[in-house]
């Protein structure tokens, strides 16, 4: 954790059915994450990190960054924990969106279902 408070969390997906499943099931389980390091009273923001498998064209694999976001404590204060983990169930793009920022690599956008892409498209043409 930075001086500033700020807590990063790295987490690295690994999933046979591939990008949806990063997309849908690591931001699920990364929130719930979340919710435990604001339990700490010393941490100001977290900044998640989902990291993936990548396949380039030439047929190398590295892990990348294809998930990030971050809450800020005032943020994640501003949720009902419970009620909002029960809504977002089925639709975790809502967890980005509640967010005060968040990024989607191109690999996991292009294969992700269609609801999570056409949110954060709507999102990101604000």
């Amino acid at each position: 954790m930075s001086d500033d408070g700020i807590l990063t969390i790295l987490l690295k997906a690994s999933s046979s059915l591939g990008p949806k499943s990063v997309a849908s099931t690591h931001i699920y389980w990364s929130f719930e994450a979340m919710n435990e390091t604001f339990k700490d009273n010393s941490v100001k923001e977290v900044d998640l990190v989902i990291q993936a498998l990548l396949i380039d064209n030439k047929g190398n694999e590295e892990y990348e960054n294809v998930i990030t976001y971050a809450y800020t404590r005032d943020d994640f204060n501003e949720l009902n924990y419970d009620n909002f983990l029960n809504l977002v169930s089925g639709q975790e793009w809502r967890i980005l969106n509640e967010s005060y920022a968040y990024f989607m690599h191109p690999a996991v956008l292009t294969k992700s279902t269609k609801i999570i892409k056409t949110a954060y498209l709507t999102e990101n043409l604000k």
